[in-house]
């Protein structure tokens, strides 16, 4: 394998020899023309077209070409763009240290592949908004500036063909949220504040997750995983305790900036020129800020409904239209059904289960649940309802998958009836 790269190399080296030995005589722009000129005849009459094109097209336009040209399967290794290496960078969490330690490798191995560290640092800078503000304990940029960054982005990924089929005008859907960091931790650093109360062992955040852009009547781009972390872009992150009165000045804040948000134009070559809407929903919220947003003032109420006894009311009469922006959470939804099929399950008798005279409830309860959790643990290998060293418990969205695809099994365990658990 090894004696076949050598001789392909070669082969390659040879060639560009051959070509450098005919030109070496002719002006470099005079190359396009003399191509151009041999190129005229039938079908080689496109070539030619190709030819001249290339000789004047601006650096992003010949890097788009140079993309879509399909690799031989023989030829050699097709080296990483710096947007590509910088994807690979954080993806796999590299260091520095250890980026530089890979590339030097696969030189050593003949396989220049990698970019160098400095184009990295340039792609990363690249990959920033303009004009974010930053000081000891906060970070934030404008609305304006984010959603016309993650725009021009977004445009960079399309082949130059999808580029020109796109209409004048676009909608860009995003979603957006605020929230604290559930595992923030303290470093040894002390903050450079004069405020006492302020410490790293508190983060606030708000961000953006794009989901689709489209037109009235297609879609041309859509989030492959919308619920993942991959795109989401922070609008602000601050050391600050997460408060009520926290929330809804940053609620108020970025609704204010969306109500004055300019759509953004990109110019994609010239005369082309691509409007794009933004449309952003508040919909990825917790129970905690929806109640706060929505003036909710018990934890026992469902936002939609006026009031706690008409929860069951299906009158539409009874519901406020006005919270329904902020849509509801599959996942939360189903969790608590998850988490009421275990409460009843604790509650509910077992057969053969044997207690002494003045055992109370609640040791019943607790007896049942050690039970059931051991058998979840051994028939489907998850721990269920156990609080994690962070916050929270492991009743998350992957337990709930296999709580409910394993139907028969958790029927068994919970001897809870198979139809409702369906």
């Amino acid at each position: 394998m090894e004696t076949n790269n050598t001789h392909r190399r070669v082969f390659y080296l040879h060639k560009e020899k051959e070509a450098a030995d005919t030109t070496k005589a002719m002006a470099t722009t005079h190359l396009p023309e003399v191509l151009a000129t041999k190129y005229k005849k039938g079908e080689e009459n496109v070539k030619s077209h190709i030819t001249k094109a290339v000789a004047v097209a601006s650096p992003v336009r010949l890097m788009r070409i140079k993309n879509s040209i399909p690799t031989p399967p023989n030829a050699l290794p097709r080296k990483y763009t710096p947007e590509e290496a910088l994807a690979l960078f954080i993806d796999l969490g590299l260091t520095k240290k250890k980026y530089i330690i890979l590339r030097k490798s696969l030189l050593q191995r003949n396989a220049d592949i990698l970019p160098g560290y400095k184009k990295i640092t340039q792609a990363k800078k690249e990959a920033v908004p303009l004009s974010p503000k930053m000081t000891e304990v906060s970070a934030d940029i404008k609305l304006q500036n984010l959603m016309d960054h993650t725009s021009t982005r977004l445009l960079q990924s399309f082949t130059e063909g999808k580029l020109k089929s796109l209409p004048k005008e676009l909608a860009l859907i995003t979603k957006w949220d605020c929230d604290r960091s559930s595992v923030q931790s303290a470093y040894k650093q002390r903050i450079n504040v004069d405020d006492e109360t302020i410490t790293d062992s508190n983060m606030f955040m708000a961000s953006i997750v794009p989901l689709r852009l489209k037109d009235e009547a297609s879609e041309y781009w859509k989030n492959p995983p919308p619920s993942s972390t991959i795109l989401c872009r922070p609008i602000l992150f601050q050391y600050e305790q997460e408060s009520s009165e926290l929330i809804k000045a940053t609620v108020s804040d970025i609704k204010n900036q969306n109500a004055i948000l300019e759509p953004t134009i990109i110019e994609i070559e010239e005369g082309n020129v691509i409007k794009i809407k933004h449309d952003l929903l508040l919909t990825m919220v917790d129970g905690k800020v929806l109640n706060l947003i929505t003036n909710t003032t018990s934890t026992m109420k469902y936002p939609i409904c006026k009031s706690q006894k008409d929860f069951e009311n299906v009158d539409d009469s009874i519901t406020d239209e006005l919270n329904y922006e902020y849509g509801i959470s599959p996942l939360h939804a189903r969790i608590r059904c998850m988490e009421f099929v275990l409460k009843l399950a604790y509650t509910l008798p077992q057969q053969g289960e044997v207690f002494v005279d003045n055992t109370t409830c609640k040791e019943k309860q607790n007896r049942r649940k050690k039970i059931i959790q051991d058998a979840f643990y051994k028939e489907i290998g998850l721990r269920v309802d156990c609080p994690k060293y962070e916050c929270g418990n492991t009743n998350d969205g992957n337990f709930l998958r296999r709580f409910f695809e394993n139907d028969e099994v958790t029927a068994h365990i919970t001897k809870v009836d198979r139809d409702i658990v369906k």
